[in-house]
């Protein structure tokens, strides 16, 4: 669960949010495709969507239960808080794939 502490608390359905919860690990692949979905429907691309603070924010506002509406009209600083942490969920270490480097110390090479 990532938690985003706000400088200016959200006025959300008559309550005053002074943080954003976001259940990220939650998340589908279908809920992303939604998210890219939805916004290809309102006419807005993101060619490179892992990059694209719409499309970041929007993610996040998935994964907080809350409307896109909300999120975009956050305080700037605040907007970009949600963004980075939806985009370190996404590119945090151990995300590519790949082993990592220790991992990679631990896996005897192959012998000819």
């Amino acid at each position: 669960m990532a938690k985003v502490t706000l400088d200016k608390p959200l006025q959300h359905r008559g309550a005053s949010m002074k943080a954003i919860e976001m259940n990220l690990e939650g998340l589908t692949g279908r809920d992303l495709i939604e998210v890219e979905t939805q916004m290809n429907q309102e006419g807005k691309f993101a060619p490179m969507a892992d990059f694209s603070k719409l499309y970041l924010s929007r993610v996040g506002a998935r994964a907080a239960g809350l409307p896109a509406e909300a999120v975009e009209s956050l305080g700037a600083r605040d907007f970009n808080r949600v963004v980075n942490a939806v985009q370190l969920f996404f590119v945090g270490s151990g995300s590519s794939g790949l082993p990592s480097s220790e991992e990679e110390e631990k896996t005897p090479p192959e012998k000819p």
